[in-house]
């Protein structure tokens, strides 16, 4: 049968997207008459595009996963890796070819079949996209080939110890190349299409998403996702999340302020879940810009920042202070020998004065305004960082301006979050060493020694060798005070108390699939 062309209306800022493809008939829909056929997740701020190549924020993220697979993925625990479009896995001796036995019938949203020429193109653009902000995930592939409909072969260059934990990552997913080569680049971005539970339906920028059940996906003889359709709603800010979840106008609301949970507590018909966490606060410094090109008034910010006072007033004491840029749960590769110094008022006015700053220096901070967590941190460290002579102004911004600013070094200090959704620190050493990937987290540092290490420790294949390359990493980026963690505290998730089986991974992802609300 003919296959029906893909549309894509535009009015008033409404992306709709109707697809055709397969004349097979697809598996039965998701859902039953025990669900509710919709749950709405709220969030602050909207995603700018949805890019498997590009994508950067945690809501691009979010989107990605819903309409993109991986062939593993990270055990939700963070320990190790399970199953997703491959269903086992062998990795050579040598370290260079890995080899996926697939899941039977692998078909795209529309119902096209998945081939080797979709393999080659999601891994090959993922390997050159040169704008990717994962870039180092993929830069070492070879070449991707399938001897049979249900093998899939992925041979890189050079051992690679922590490649199947980049193929957990949101930019080694599967796309059709065939929709891609119709709709083009720059559409692709805002039409996308993958073999995932979800298939992005609406879009009004800024507003809300809407996405339904895939009737194409592998699990869906399973009865997978549960919930036919998911609607995710753009807010301005926390407390508007609280009041609507209250209200029953959201189902879930994301990343909700730790000092709500006891609000969320109180209220009768809605709950606050706390999960594991890997995601750490911290600030990136821009090292090429005067004053805090000078590192003595880096180091002179270490001394004044009370690490501990901004976790427990933050976080209610639900969050630890973090010293080192790798997250604890990272096990071994975590140098705990590197210790924050106690908070020192005058050791800070004498390193500002011997960078020539002896009556105090101006400093500014740009956060994200609409994030609660971020206007809080900012405030105690302009009362802290005061008490040594350094006056800093708080610049809140909105969500996609602050992410131009800092990714084109246009601040002095930032607040950022980093959520390591893998088993392995590899894809965050990624983005402190590797200059092309994030200019080193955006301080802008560049520095040959810490990319030096970073290169060896990806080919190390003796564990303890690389563990004392990444221990070393951890070293130099500590001393060049650029990146401050500040803390690493748990997830809190605002739910109605009808929505069941939400299961957050240590790296923040949901797991919709099983996700459902009572009718």
């Amino acid at each position: 049968m003919k296959k029906i062309p893909l549309f894509l209306v535009l009015v008033l800022g409404v992306v709709s997207l109707y697809a055709g493809g397969s004349s097979e008939k697809p598996a039965a829909p998701a859902g039953g008459s025990a669900f509710a056929d919709e749950i709405v997740i709220g969030e602050v701020a909207d995603a700018k595009y949805i890019d498997p190549w590009e994508s950067l924020g945690s809501r691009e993220i979010r989107y990605t996963n819903l309409v993109y697979d991986n062939l593993l993925l990270t055990s939700w625990d963070g320990s190790g890796f399970i199953p997703s479009l491959a269903t086992s896995w062998e990795v050579s001796a040598d370290g260079l070819t890995y080899t996926f036995k697939l899941k039977p019938n692998i078909r795209f949203s529309n119902g096209d079949p998945a081939t080797e020429a979709d393999w080659q193109f999601s891994f090959y653009r993922a390997r050159d996209c040169q704008t990717s902000n994962a870039l180092s995930r993929a830069s070492m592939i070879n070449t991707v080939s399938m001897p049979d409909p249900q093998t899939l072969v992925v041979k890189i260059t050079e051992p690679t110890p922590p490649f199947l934990s980049y193929l957990t990552s949101y930019n080694l997913v599967l796309a059709s190349k065939k929709h891609f080569d119709t709709v083009g680049e720059e559409q692709f971005k805002f039409q996308p299409m993958g073999t995932g539970p979800y298939v992005l339906k609406e879009w009004r920028m800024n507003e809300r998403a809407i996405f339904e059940a895939n009737s194409y996906y592998h699990n869906a003889n399973q009865g997978l996702p549960k919930t036919k359709r998911i609607r995710y709603e753009t807010v301005s800010d926390d407390n508007t999340c609280f009041i609507q979840l209250q209200a029953g106008v959201l189902d879930i609301v994301i990343g909700m302020p730790l000092p709500m949970a006891a609000q969320l507590a109180s209220q009768p018909n809605i709950q606050g879940l706390s999960f594991v966490s890997t995601q750490m606060r911290h600030m990136e410094i821009n090292v090429t810009k005067p004053p805090l090109d000078n590192i003595k008034v880096r180091e002179a910010l270490r001394y004044l920042t009370d690490k501990r006072e901004i976790a427990n007033i933050v976080a209610f004491g639900q969050a630890e202070p973090s010293a080192s840029s790798i997250p604890s749960a990272h096990g071994a590769f975590l140098n705990k020998n590197i210790k924050d110094p106690p908070v020192d008022i005058n050791k800070a006015k004498a390193l500002l004065a011997e960078a020539g700053y002896s009556n105090g220096v101006k400093l500014t901070i740009s956060i994200s305004g609409s994030a609660q967590v971020y206007v809080d941190i900012a405030t105690i460290l302009k009362s802290q960082w005061a008490k040594g002579g350094v006056d800093l102004t708080i610049e809140p911004l909105e969500s996609g301006a602050l992410t131009d600013k800092f990714q084109s070094l246009g601040h002095q200090i930032t607040l950022l979050q980093w959520t390591d959704g893998g088993s392995d620190p590899a894809s965050l050493l990624g983005f402190i060493c590797d200059y092309s990937e994030s200019m080193n987290w955006y301080t802008g540092l560049n520095n040959r020694e810490i990319a030096a290490l970073y290169e060896q420790s990806k080919h190390e294949l003796n564990v303890d060798k690389r563990v004392a390359l990444v221990h070393q990493i951890q070293e130099i980026v500590w001393n060049q005070h650029c990146i401050i963690p500040l803390f690493t505290a748990k997830y809190l998730y605002g739910a109605n108390k009808k929505v069941h089986d939400i299961d957050v991974s240590t790296g923040n992802r949901l797991n919709v699939e099983y996700l459902y609300k009572d009718r």
